[in-house]
């Protein structure tokens, strides 16, 4: 079987992108190892409002979104956060990834569900990767083979690529509300329970979700859980119990060697990761777009200058690398406890709501002016 572009692994990045060169009218075949995209699904699906504003085909898969934001600690010294507009949504991922398989289909890609990939061998200018499906092997040859196959990538592993080093471990449980309550967002700032990163609840006011995440090696992921939920109810929180997931989140950073030859990652294989709060889906979206044009230009006979893509991004995450590593001190030294009770003062409040509520995130999406600003409707 032969292809323009095989994308292996049916994320966020891997659809999105599948479905954008499938409308430019190249052949793509799309591998995923799960019988059903999304299910279970790996994120919060949390999205920031300049993601929103440049990507508004979310909108249907969208709760209300959340003014404000409250941090606390166990030792109960809580600080409110809030803002004119809101800054954060939650997606219903399942139903997202679901519109996007079956948009991706319309359009002409040539989904595999069900599907590993094994292997892969370069080929004058093509790309072959061998498959398993109902354990049988056969070999698919590509113009271009994308990864987009998670942070423990096997496409990276054997093209010699960026490899992620370094995680988080996340674990939540989400389900949906018995009565419905406004959408807000809490974040529990507690160095033994989640070491290195934060406990979450948060709602739309239909549904929510709680969850937290700690350094991959000493991070107690179930008994964290239980110790939260347990604080969520001490302050009359609901917990949800239909659904319990978790996974690896990268927070080394973008990747410098993203792309080689006939083989490009996108998505949590280049570690696009905030290093800082670890949000991972509006540089996926941003990063997936550069991604799109690049690949295009390979397959239209031009020689890109690939620089931007496996180094300038670097550059954008070197700040948040910095303030990640200033957090885990902080956390090492009990600092951070301390911190939370100046929260109060103003050059301190005037901190948080940049970090919280700033728009900037990762430069301009549109390498491509041309590139569609939605997702048009396809018959399904």
């Amino acid at each position: 079987m032969k292809t323009d572009i095989a994308v292996v692994g049916a994320g966020l990045a891997g659809l999105y992108a599948a479905h954008q060169w499938a409308l430019r009218g190249y052949q793509v075949v799309l591998v995923e190892r799960k019988p059903e995209p999304g299910r279970p699904t790996h994120t919060t699906g949390i999205f920031v409002r300049r993601t929103v504003e440049d990507y508004p085909w979310l909108l249907p898969f969208l709760g209300r979104g959340i003014h404000r934001i409250e941090l606390a600690t166990p030792e109960r010294i809580q600080l409110s956060l809030h803002n004119h507009q809101p800054e954060f949504w939650v997606a219903d991922m399942h139903s997202l990834y679901k519109d996007l398989w079956q948009k991706a289909q319309a359009a002409g890609v040539k989904c595999m569900p069900g599907c590993r990939f094994q292997k892969l061998e370069s080929c004058n200018e093509q790309v072959r990767i061998q498959l398993e499906s109902q354990s049988q092997k056969y070999w698919l040859q590509a113009k271009m083979l994308v990864g987009a196959d998670g942070p423990l990538s096997p496409v990276a592993q054997q093209s010699g690529l960026h490899r992620n080093r370094r995680f988080l471990v996340g674990i939540e449980k989400q389900g949906q509300l018995r009565q419905a309550g406004p959408a807000k967002l809490v974040c529990w700032l507690d160095a033994n329970r989640a070491p290195g990163y934060i406990g979450w609840w948060v709602s739309d006011g239909q549904h929510a979700h709680l969850g937290c995440a700690g350094i991959q090696g000493c991070f107690q992921p179930r008994i964290s859980l239980k110790a939260f939920e347990q604080l969520a109810q001490e302050i009359g929180l609901e917990c949800p119990h239909e659904e319990i997931r978790g996974g690896l989140i990268p927070v080394s950073g973008i990747g410098t060697h993203l792309t080689r030859g006939r083989v490009i990652l996108i998505g949590d294989a280049t570690g696009a990761v905030s290093p800082l709060t670890a949000g991972g889906l509006d540089p996926a979206l941003r990063l997936t777009d550069q991604a799109i044009h690049l690949v295009s230009q390979v397959l239209a006979g031009e020689q890109p200058d690939c620089r931007r893509y496996n180094h300038q991004n670097h550059l954008v995450f070197r700040r948040k690398q910095a303030m990640r590593w200033a957090f885990e001190w902080s956390q090492r030294l009990h600092l951070d406890v301390g911190l939370m009770r100046m929260m109060g003062l103003p050059i301190l409040r005037i901190a948080l709501n940049a970090l919280f509520f700033a728009k900037a995130s990762f430069p301009d999406p549109r390498p491509d002016k041309n590139m569609p600003q939605t997702i048009p409707t396809s018959p399904v």
